[in-house]
C-alpha cells in the first residue's frame, strides 16, 4: 500500500466498530461495498443489514446458502423474494433461479407476478403439499392448472378439487382424483367431495357420479339376485322332474333344463350339486317308471281288449232303436253273459256291467217312451234354435237373462234324453257354442271391470304422490292447489264408482288424509288472492279515474278548438297501460266491468294520439329517406 493511501482516512463502513459499519450503511450507495458487507462482514448484524440493500441475485444467492446466521439467510431469501417480484422480467427469473426455499417459490407462484416467473417459481417446487396449495390458491388460473398438472397424490388432488378457487382446475383435479368408471368404494369419497367442494360443477358432477355408480351397483345386485333366482328355479324345475308320471313328458322336461342349466354356466358349488343330485333322481325315476309301464302295457293291453269287447256292446245297446227293440237286445245280452271275466276285475269290470245294465234298462224304457223322447229332442231343438239367436241381441241384460232360463229347462231336457239312452250330441254341441258366446262375454265384462279397478287405482296412486309433493312443498300455487283439489274429488269421484277392494279403500284414505292437508293452504292462498285482486282493483279505479280525466280534458280541448298535448298524451297511454299491466287482475265479479271501462277511455285516447303517431311515422320515414340519400353519397363519393 502506498504511503498516501496509508494517510488516507478510512470510510466509516471499513470501521473496526461493527455499531459504526451498521450506521454507515445508510450512507453506502456502492452496490460492491455493499455485496462484501453482506457476505463477508463479521458482525452478524451488519450482514443482516446489507442484505436489504443489495440487488446481485448471485450475491444474495450465496448468502441464503453459506451465511453462518439464519436471520441473515432468512432476509437474503426475502430479499431475493422481492427482487423475484421487479418488472424487470431478466432480474425477476434471476432471482427465481437462486431461491430454493419452498414455500417462497409457492408465495411467489400464488401471487401477480409475471407469466414467466411464475412458471419458473413453480418448477423449482417439488413439494406436493407445496403445489398443492398453489393449484387451489394460485391467483392466475394458469398457474393454478399447471401446480394441479404436476401433482400425483390423490388425496392432493381431492384437496385442489374442494379448495381450489378457479372452477376449471377444480373440475380437472376431481377428474384425475376420481376418474371415471370409479366404483362403489368411491362413493365415500365422492358423497365428501360434493358436500364440501367450494365449486358447484364439481358438487355436481360428484352427484352424477355418485348416481351412476349407484345404479351400477343396482344393476349388478339385480343380475346376481336374477342369476341366483334363475339357478334355484332350475333346479326346482329339475327336482319336480321325478314327479312327473309321463315318461316322454319327464325326458323332454329333463332335457329343457339341462339345456337351461347348460346356458346358465352357474358357478356356485351348492347350486350345481343340488342340480346335479336333481338330474340324477329324475334319471332314476324316469328309469323306474320305463320298466313299470312295458310290464303293464302288456297286462293294459289284454285288459283293454276286454274292455273293448264289453264298451262295443254298450254301445250297440245304447244305440238300438226301431220299433224291434227288443228283438235286437236279446242276443247281445246273451253275448254279454258268455264272456270270460275282466282281467283285474276292479271298478272298472263293475262300471261296465252298471253301464251294460243301464243300457239295456234304457233301451227297455225307450221302448216304451219313443213318443215322449221324440217331444223332448224337438223341445230340445227349439231351444237351441233360441239360444243361438241371443248373442246377436243388443239388450245383453235382457239377453243374459233369457239365457239362465233356457238354460235351466235345457238342462232338463238333455237329461231326459240322457237318462233314455238318446243322448242329443248334436244339440249338445250347438248349445255348447252358444254356451261359449256367454262365457267370452262374460270374460270380456270382467276383465273390462277389472281393468278400470286397475286404472282408477293408477290415477288415485299418481294423486297421493302428487298430493304427498304438495303437501310437503315449502310453498305452491293457487292454480297449482285449485288444480289438485278439483283432480282429488275427481278421484274419489271414480273411486266410488268402482268395486271397493282394500287396495282401493286404502288409497282412497291416503288420499282423503292429504286432502285435508292441503285444502287449508289451498284456502288461505285463495283468501290472499282474493285480498291481492281487492287491493289491484282500487289500483284499477284510479289508473280508471287518470284515464278518464285526460279523456274529459281531450273532448274539452275538441269543443273549445284548443290544441291537445298529444305526445304527452300518448306518452301517458303507455305508461297506463304498463302500470294497468302490474294489477291485472281484479275481483272476477267485477274484473270485466273495469277493463271495459279503462278500454274504453284508453281506446279514445289511442284514437286522438292516431295524428299524432302518422305525424311520427311520416317524420321517420322522411328521416329514413334522407339517410339512405346520405349513404348514396357517401358511397358515390368512395367510388371517385
Amino acid at each position: 500500500m502506498r504511503i498516501l493511501d496509508k494517510l488516507k482516512p478510512q470510510p466509516r463502513w471499513k470501521h473496526a466498530d461493527p455499531t459504526v459499519r451498521l450506521e454507515a450503511l445508510r450512507e453506502l450507495n456502492d452496490p460492491v461495498e455493499l455485496a462484501t458487507l453482506a457476505e463477508t462482514d463479521p458482525d452478524a448484524r451488519v450482514r443482516r443489514a446489507a442484505v436489504g440493500l443489495v440487488d446481485d441475485v448471485a450475491v444474495l444467492g450465496r448468502i441464503v446458502g453459506a451465511d453462518s446466521d439464519d436471520e441473515a439467510r432468512d432476509r437474503a431469501a426475502d430479499r431475493l423474494l422481492a427482487l423475484a417480484g421487479s418488472p424487470d422480467e431478466g432480474v425477476a427469473l434471476a432471482a427465481v433461479e437462486v431461491i430454493g426455499d419452498g414455500r417462497r417459490l409457492a408465495t411467489l407462484a400464488k401471487g401477480d407476478a409475471p407469466e414467466a416467473v411464475r412458471a419458473a417459481a413453480l418448477a423449482k417446487v417439488t413439494d406436493e403439499r407445496a403445489l398443492g396449495a398453489i393449484a387451489r390458491h394460485a391467483k392466475h388460473a394458469s398457474t393454478s392448472q399447471a401446480a394441479m398438472e404436476r401433482i400425483s397424490s390423490a388425496d392432493a388432488l381431492v384437496e385442489v378439487a374442494l379448495n381450489s378457487d378457479h372452477k376449471d382446475v377444480a373440475m380437472a383435479a376431481f377428474e384425475r382424483a376420481v376418474p371415471d368408471g370409479a366404483g362403489a368404494e368411491s362413493v365415500a369419497l365422492l358423497e365428501s367431495i360434493e358436500t364440501r367442494t367450494q365449486q358447484k360443477a364439481v358438487a355436481r358432477r360428484a352427484r352424477t357420479m355418485i348416481q351412476a355408480i349407484e345404479q351400477a351397483a343396482a344393476a349388478a345386485r339385480a343380475a346376481e339376485e336374477e342369476r341366483r333366482r334363475r339357478e334355484a328355479a332350475c333346479c326346482e324345475d329339475a327336482e319336480r322332474v321325478a314327479e312327473i308320471a309321463d315318461v316322454a313328458a319327464a325326458r323332454a322336461e329333463l332335457a329343457r333344463v339341462e339345456a337351461q342349466w347348460t346356458a346358465l354356466a352357474s358357478s356356485d358349488a351348492a347350486a350345481i350339486e343340488r342340480f346335479a343330485a336333481a338330474v340324477t333322481a329324475a334319471q332314476a325315476a324316469i328309469a323306474r317308471r320305463e320298466a313299470e309301464a312295458e310290464a303293464a302295457a302288456e297286462f293294459a293291453r289284454q285288459r283293454a281288449e276286454a274292455i273293448a269287447t264289453r264298451d262295443a256292446l254298450c254301445q250297440r245297446v245304447e244305440t238300438l232303436d226301431g220299433d224291434d227293440v227288443l228283438e235286437q237286445l236279446i242276443p247281445i245280452e246273451e253275448e254279454w253273459r258268455s264272456l270270460m271275466p275282466l282281467i283285474g276285475n276292479g271298478p272298472e269290470a263293475d262300471r261296465l256291467d252298471e253301464r251294460f245294465a243301464l243300457a239295456v234298462a234304457a233301451c227297455r224304457k225307450r221302448h216304451e217312451m219313443g213318443a215322449q223322447l221324440a217331444a223332448a229332442r224337438e223341445t230340445l231343438a227349439t231351444l237351441v234354435a233360441e239360444a243361438e239367436s241371443l248373442p246377436s241381441l243388443e239388450d245383453h241384460s235382457a239377453a243374459l237373462e233369457r239365457w239362465h232360463a233356457l238354460s235351466r229347462e235345457a238342462r232338463g231336457l238333455a237329461a231326459t234324453l240322457a237318462a233314455a239312452s238318446r243322448p242329443a250330441t248334436d244339440l249338445a254341441a250347438r248349445w255348447a257354442v252358444v254356451e261359449e258366446a256367454f262365457a267370452a262375454r262374460a270374460a270380456a265384462a270382467r276383465e273390462a271391470e277389472l281393468k278400470v279397478h286397475h286404472d282408477v287405482t293408477a290415477q288415485l296412486t299418481r294423486l297421493i304422490e302428487r298430493s304427498r309433493r304438495v303437501a310437503e312443498a315449502e310453498t305452491i300455487t293457487l292454480r297449482e292447489g285449485e288444480r289438485l283439489m278439483r283432480d282429488i274429488k275427481a278421484g274419489l269421484d271414480s273411486g266410488a264408482k268402482v268395486e271397493s277392494t282394500r287396495e282401493l279403500e286404502d288409497a282412497m284414505n291416503a288420499l282423503r288424509s292429504l286432502q285435508e292437508k292441503v285444502a287449508p293452504r289451498v284456502r288461505e292462498l285463495r283468501e290472499l288472492d282474493d285480498w291481492r285482486r281487492f287491493a289491484n282493483a282500487q289500483r284499477q279505479e284510479q289508473l280508471i279515474a287518470m284515464a278518464e280525466a285526460i279523456v274529459a280534458a281531450l273532448k274539452s280541448d275538441m269543443e273549445t278548438g284548443k290544441d291537445s298535448d298529444l305526445a304527452g298524451t300518448a306518452t301517458a297511454l303507455r305508461e297506463l297501460h304498463a302500470k294497468w299491466q302490474e294489477v291485472a287482475e281484479a275481483p272476477r265479479h267485477s274484473a270485466q266491468r273495469l277493463w271495459e271501462r279503462f278500454r274504453t277511455a284508453t281506446d279514445f285516447m289511442r284514437s286522438r294520439c292516431e295524428v299524432y303517431f302518422a305525424k311520427l311515422r311520416d317524420e321517420r320515414t322522411t328521416n329514413l329517406k334522407q339517410k339512405a340519400a346520405l349513404v348514396e353519397e357517401a358511397e358515390a363519393l368512395a367510388q371517385t
